[in-house]
């Protein structure tokens, strides 16, 4: 079942703001720090827009895809080249500079292996992920651990089960050979991004 959360992006929004509370609008700025202008960019996850927004106006070559309708349809009433899906597999479209997935590669940790693969093949310059690493999803009490995956459940596939940064760091070390990537905390030690170089 779709978690209220999603119904809406003004109910989206409300809630990330209220999680995050000064950091909220910090997570999409730093991704959009790390794209060229003029770049091409596939966002998957894309929500209501909020990262195609700052690539507008770096003038990118911007694709978003997210499986939620009226996220969809608020994204593009604002001009973006947003279209619905459900991931995986990737949709057919061309390779790209940039791929990107904010804050919801957790959705994928079934198929984490395969799935990080195509979108590394995908992308022509680098592979950009920023993934929330300490979660209420994964805490002790089972109630509070359930209730934060109910939550954050999006009305497709199972009940979310997060990545701790261990896993993540696993998972993406094979696709750090370019001495140029890297990764790092946010300033709310919640998310990790990393970025990966070809």
């Amino acid at each position: 079942m779709k978690s209220p959360i999603y119904w809406s992006p003004g109910i989206y929004r409300f809630t990330m703001k209220r999680l995050y509370g000064a950091a909220e609008h910090l997570r999409e700025e730093a991704v959009a720090h790390e794209i060229p202008d003029g770049a091409s960019v596939l966002e998957l996850c894309c929500g209501p827009g909020r990262l195609g927004l700052l690539l507008k106006e770096k003038n990118c070559d911007y694709t978003g895809f997210d499986c939620n309708a009226s996220f969809v349809a608020h994204a593009q009433k604002a001009g973006l080249n947003v279209h619905q899906s459900v991931l995986p597999p990737l949709p057919d479209v061309p390779d790209v500079d940039y791929v990107v997935v904010v804050a919801s590669f957790y959705h994928f940790k079934a198929e984490a292996a395969a799935f990080v693969d195509s979108l590394w093949n995908k992308a022509r310059k680098a592979l950009i992920i920023l993934e929330p690493i300490n979660n209420r999803s994964s805490h002790a009490n089972k109630f509070i651990s359930k209730l934060s995956r109910l939550m954050s459940h999006p009305g497709v596939g199972e009940l979310p089960v997060r990545f701790s940064e261990p896993e993540m760091d696993s998972l993406l070390s094979q696709y750090q050979t370019n001495t140029n990537s890297f990764s790092k905390l946010m300033s709310d030690d919640r998310d990790k991004l990393y970025v990966l170089y070809k």
